[in-house]
């Protein structure tokens, strides 16, 4: 269980526009498996621009950022969103998987594989 702590906006180097979300992780009995008090993961999620450089809608438009609203239960037709509406939302599921660094295997990062909502 998760809930998302921060939402941050940036852009790669080539200017591409990204939301890093932080989710904050409220599992105890991961966070005493883990030992450790705070467990955090980052999931970064490209976003798509429209020519008016809003966050663009339709069909294959941010499926990332449309599949975290749902579980977020933010993603209600005709009703105002952004982005920044998502930090203190949740609890959902998050599925986290891990994979090593191309160049150090001894380097693993986590990825938020999946966001499901909570019943």
């Amino acid at each position: 269980l998760a809930l998302v702590e921060d939402v941050i906006p940036r852009s790669t180097k080539q200017g591409n526009p990204l939301i890093d979300v932080i989710y904050l992780v409220t599992d105890e009995e991961l966070k005493k498996r883990m030992n450790m008090g705070k467990i955090t993961v980052r999931n970064s999620i490209f976003l798509d621009i429209d020519d008016s450089g809003a966050i663009a809608i339709g069909p294959n438009k941010n499926v990332k950022l449309g599949k975290l609203r749902d579980a977020l239960r933010q993603n209600q037709s005709g009703k105002p969103w952004s982005p920044a509406m998502m930090k203190g939302a949740g609890p959902i599921t998050i599925k986290v998987t891990q994979r090593p660094d191309d160049n150090d295997p001894e380097i693993i990062y986590n990825d938020v594989a999946r966001v499901i909502a909570v019943s």
